[in-house]
């Protein structure tokens, strides 16, 4: 598949698509160290699409981010039925930022989407606040979900969040955050619209919070969005005995060759959070990985 820029903005609403089976869920979990996908039953079928900000804020997340949906992809890929992956890579909104709104690799191998995710980079972006609409917009209208309705098999649509800034609009952030376009986004899509677009299309939503700053945000979308997860990846509440016990967990289950010989206690801060990202987003969706899609 081709990668796509887009420097316009787009708001036609697809016909709904077949519903899922079970119930509408509306949940999330509180607990940082048992973040849990909701899903009513594991899926024969998987798309899973990664919309993540690249503005200057994520520098310190990037590289980190980049490994993280690598091990995901790989996670996921275990399964026979191989799901196809996705991403939406965005930044903002002219003349914040002038390189792109959002680059969008569409839905193909696990192969196709580690090479486009390799080549993102942290640039630019301008104010705090971020295309996030935009790019969650284009996550469900540009990308092409199969849609599969197949006799006695399941199908489930993945959206995978990772951001550390809100979208535009007072609604969203504090008002002492400096926001270019405090009113609305400047592509017109406001949460209600979105929430549609989410809620018709049946995307099971997982927002991974990276910084406080998308806390107002974060629970509006809890609000709104009728399949809302969390994982929860600020980890500097947490005690050291945590985020150690979290490391020793990770390097046992994965044995990654990075941190088999590493001590925790003698890393720097900064990639204490680091490897306590990557650990417990990787742990998490490997826990969790037969409630999204079968054997």
């Amino acid at each position: 598949m081709g990668i796509a820029c887009s420097k316009q903005n787009s708001l036609d609403l697809p016909a709904p698509t077949m519903p899922l089976e079970g119930p509408v869920i509306k949940s999330y979990s509180p607990d940082k160290n048992q973040v849990e996908f909701s899903s009513d039953s594991s899926a024969d079928f998987l798309d899973v699409v990664f919309c993540i900000d690249t503005t200057s804020s994520m520098i310190s997340y990037i590289e980190r981010s980049k490994k993280v949906i690598t091990n995901m992809i790989n996670v996921f890929s275990q399964n026979d039925e191989k799901p196809l992956f996705g991403v939406v890579a965005y930044r903002d909104h002219p003349p914040e930022e002038t390189t792109y709104i959002t680059m969008i690799h569409n839905l193909d191998s696990a192969e196709k989407a580690l090479e486009f995710v390799k080549q993102l980079e942290a640039y630019g972006g301008g104010d705090v606040p971020e295309a996030l609409f935009q790019g969650l917009s284009d996550s469900v209208l540009k990308i092409k979900w199969r849609n599969l309705i197949i006799p006695q098999k399941s199908y489930k649509k993945l959206l995978i969040h990772v951001a550390d800034a809100p979208p535009h609009g007072n609604d969203f952030h504090d008002a002492s955050m400096y926001d270019k376009w405090p009113k609305k986004c400047p592509s017109g899509i406001t949460l209600e619209k979105m929430a549609k677009i989410i809620n018709d299309n049946n995307i099971f939503y997982h927002l991974c919070r990276l910084d406080k700053r998308t806390d107002i945000m974060m629970e509006k979308f809890k609000k709104k969005f009728n399949r809302f997860e969390l994982i929860d990846l600020i980890v500097n509440e947490e005690n050291l005995m945590d985020q150690r016990k979290e490391f020793e967990d990770f390097k046992e289950e994965f044995h990654d060759e990075d941190y088999m010989n590493r001590s925790f206690t003698k890393m720097k801060k900064s990639e204490q959070n680091e490897v306590i990202y990557e650990a417990k987003v990787t742990r998490c969706l490997a826990k969790n990985m037969k409630k999204l899609i079968k054997d």
